[in-house]
């Protein structure tokens, strides 16, 4: 099965901050995609336990934010977290980025992986252009809720791009 946009959305998000834990990657991922044993870690070491406080938004989501491209060395920067309010202190060891208030282009994909993955932004952001969305492409992030479901064959992620 290929990957499908299943919905399109402008999303509006509150103003709010990103926190989690980094890695850089390489583009295409040339020595293997680093992400998924990533995610695993931040499961086994606590990263969602330390965002599991009252400060926390959007509680059922876990986020992958990707952005900070390098053209110099052709990585990204990868941060799995959570979204928190602006007031929150950041952990020790955690990175965060500020969210201002603002719309983002938001694209509902079902699929398999990897592919869900590869496909999210081309998809969300060719969406974008046929109405005529201007998107900001420094970053986007994956939104991972109840409908992801790690023992599926098929796969539903949201991703959101900011719109200009």
């Amino acid at each position: 099965m290929d990957v499908k946009l299943k919905d399109f959305i402008i999303k509006k998000l509150p103003e709010m901050k990103f926190i989690g834990k980094e890695i850089r990657c390489k583009m295409d991922h040339p020595e293997g995609n680093p992400i998924p044993d990533f995610w695993m870690k931040c499961f086994g070491d606590g990263t969602f336990k330390v965002l599991d406080v009252p400060e926390r938004i959007f509680k059922n989501a876990m986020i992958g934010w990707c952005g900070n491209f390098d053209s110099n060395d052709n990585t990204f920067l990868y941060i799995v977290g959570g979204f928190v309010q602006k007031t929150f202190p950041v952990p020790e060891g955690f990175t965060k980025i500020d969210i201002n208030e603002k719309d983002f282009a938001c694209g509902t994909l079902s699929g398999k992986e990897p592919a869900i993955y590869y496909k999210a932004y081309d998809l969300t952001n060719g969406e974008a252009k046929k109405r005529n969305i201007n998107v900001n492409s420094g970053y986007a992030i994956e939104w991972y809720d109840e409908r992801y479901d790690p023992e599926s064959e098929e796969k539903t992620i949201d991703l959101l791009i900011p719109v200009i």
